[in-house]
């Protein structure tokens, strides 16, 4: 099985590992009950962490009860597999058949990398929901933590959503991976989503243009105003500096230290002064814009939220719903 340019985790393999990541994957794909490899059980995890991380088509292998036997050569690898041959087929060809359809939907729009990427986050958010139920269970179980939750149910959490974005991106060969982290408990109360009992979450890193950054699609899902049929865009492309505002987690191994790609930046609206503020409101009051979804650094992020909704109530002059992200000094208004 020839790597993709694709796998994250694979490129921080040694050459031997990456010998061994090829031959699991190969092994997987044949749903061996049993994968022998030369390496001690350190390094066979690590590969199988990589594996099962780089790859979500592999939605069939219960990684909550893989068993590791050490032995003289190397490590015996006990797979569960969720699924028989015959179910296998069966999602197989629906997956097949999702990947046509995005495929000619992306080269029927001509959409670039980024619309690309936006496509994948819009399209989940529209077609999933979020599985509060099994989230709020001790040992999640199902689909909910894989490609199959998005995909043939339409409901998951985190780790299934996330999969889902990179088994998506993986069709048009955007580089991205998995990433892991927890939910502080001083900030658990106050996040957009509660992504599990544990506090544990899932989320995407994406290459675009030699640029890397995150995509939290959970967070985004949790984001949005009740009834409201606007897509929330608070965790899409965002620097580590902003995700660190929220999770805790190791650093992924490359620098994702820009947000050039993300719905503020692309839309030029982060405000940090008063007068520009109330011009953008003015312009979107004069365009009939029912949405006004802005970001604030410098001194207006530094005002107590009712401050600015009051400023924006002095100047709409209509009913409207509206929430504030906290963490990333975000205001969302939608007029009614």
């Amino acid at each position: 099985m020839e790597p993709k340019n694709t796998h994250f985790y694979y490129s921080f393999l040694n050459a031997e590992e990456k010998k061994l990541f090829n031959s699991v994957c190969l092994q997987l794909c044949r749903k061996q009950p049993e994968i022998r490899i030369p390496a001690a059980l350190p390094s066979t995890k690590k590969i199988i962490l990589s594996v099962l991380k780089d790859c979500p088509e592999f939605y069939y292998v219960d990684n909550t009860r893989i068993q590791f036997v050490s032995g003289t050569g190397g490590t015996e690898i006990r797979m569960r597999y969720t699924k028989n041959l015959e179910e296998i087929r069966m999602i197989d060809q629906r997956l097949e058949q999702i990947s046509s359809r995005f495929l000619s939907e992306i080269y029927r729009r001509r959409l670039n990398c980024r619309e690309t990427v936006r496509y994948v986050h819009d399209f989940i958010l529209r077609n999933t929901e979020y599985d509060y139920e099994s989230a709020e269970k001790e040992e999640l179980s199902g689909d909910v933590s894989n490609i199959c939750g998005v995909f043939c149910n339409q409901r998951a959490v985190c780790k299934g959503i996330s999969l889902a974005a990179k088994w998506l991106l993986d069709r048009v060969e955007i580089p991205s991976g998995l990433m892991e982290g927890r939910v502080p408990e001083e900030k658990y109360h106050t996040a957009s989503e509660p992504p599990d009992r544990q506090n544990n979450h899932a989320w995407n890193i994406v290459k675009i243009n030699h640029c890397w950054s995150y995509m939290d699609v959970t967070m985004d899902m949790g984001a949005g105003q009740k009834d409201s049929t606007c897509i929330s865009y608070d965790y899409f492309l965002r620097s580590e500096a902003n995700m660190s505002k929220y999770l805790q987690f190791d650093s992924p191994g490359v620098f994702c230290d820009r947000e050039m790609y993300s719905y503020f930046v692309q839309n030029k609206v982060i405000f940090a002064r008063e007068e520009v503020l109330l011009k953008f409101i003015h312009y979107c009051k004069q365009k009939r814009i029912r949405r006004l979804y802005f970001q604030v650094e410098g001194g207006l992020a530094m005002r107590p939220p009712d401050e600015i909704r009051r400023m924006i109530s002095r100047c709409i002059f209509s009913g409207y719903q509206w929430r504030y992200n906290p963490h990333l000094k975000i205001y969302d208004f939608e007029l009614l």
